[in-house]
């Protein structure tokens, strides 16, 4: 068995145990580069294992291509910690904590403790902290002396800042991004993006920001600016933890423009349309109705 059929094995096993132990909910929708993401493998070893799982009846596909639990198998009891390939208490307590911000059970302005953090993982109180503080250093929480931590929350002029910022750096990224990205990354990039705008319904808040962020991020990272895509990418972070108030398949109609100038080589429509895109977005997170106070 290769290397790649035993990570794919790994992988499968996983999502059966958390199907067991009720994590997922039947009927519901298994994304594949979230749970790449997640478990830190490609999503092609996340959708290898998703296929497994409809031959094997517990996963359906949808009509839109959209893999859906069906069958919930027995509830098995859970271990303390969840094994995940490659993962260590540090991972998992970060990957928790940006997740609850991702999925809304925690927003901007909500406070953390480190203590029911720890016991509600079954983690470290090293390795918490540890993880709080990763957090707190890219700017998504800020520490309160003897109170924990808070989830940050933007201003308009820290959010006018973040859209300056990246109508200066997105265009760069897409001078070399439209140089050095592949017809395989434009194809997988092409793939996620249809199956947001294909959807008979909304994507869930959760998707939406995880593949906006990928979207943006990828582009940053395939066009070899590496000092580019290292400045972007808190500002990515940070921003999609106070979400606007567009509609996804907005987003992802104009991502889909952008994507068609890439794979066109179109550098002059291509960033015509980042710079859209950004206008755009920037005007729903700053609408007068959205606007929030300073935290604390």
């Amino acid at each position: 068995m290769s290397n790649s059929d035993h990570l794919v094995d790994r992988v499968y096993e996983w999502l059966l145990s958390q199907c067991s132990q009720r994590r997922f909910a039947k009927g519901q929708h298994l994304p594949a580069q979230p749970l790449a993401e997640e478990l830190g493998v490609s999503a092609s070893t996340i959708r290898k294992a998703l296929l497994r799982a409809i031959d094997r009846g517990w996963v359906v596909q949808t009509d839109t291509g959209r893999p859906v639990i069906a069958v919930l198998p027995p509830r098995k009891k859970p271990s303390s910690v969840e094994f995940a390939p490659g993962e260590n208490h540090f991972d998992i307590a970060l990957r928790a904590v940006r997740e609850k911000i991702l999925r809304g059970s925690l927003s901007a302005g909500d406070s953390i403790s480190a203590r029911k953090l720890t016991e509600e993982l079954q983690l470290s109180m090293p390795a918490v902290r540890q993880a709080l503080e990763a957090i707190a250093s890219a700017g998504l929480l800020h520490r309160q002396p003897r109170r924990g931590w808070r989830v940050t929350t933007l201003t308009v002029p820290e959010l006018t800042d973040i859209f300056r910022l990246r109508l200066q750096l997105e265009p760069l990224i897409i001078r070399n991004a439209i140089q050095t990205i592949t017809t395989e990354q434009l194809d997988e990039l092409a793939e996620e993006n249809s199956a947001m705008n294909r959807s008979l319904h909304e994507p869930s808040r959760y998707e939406a920001r995880q593949a906006d962020y990928h979207f943006h991020s990828t582009l940053a990272k395939v066009s070899g600016r590496r000092i580019l895509a290292q400045t972007l990418d808190p500002l990515l972070q940070i921003l999609f933890m106070n979400p606007g108030v567009r509609s996804a398949r907005e987003t992802f109609s104009e991502h889909a423009a952008i994507l068609d100038s890439l794979r066109r080589r179109d550098l002059s429509g291509a960033v015509q349309h980042v710079r859209q895109h950004l206008r755009n977005s920037g005007s729903r997170y700053i609408k007068p109705e959205t606007r929030r106070p300073a935290a604390g």
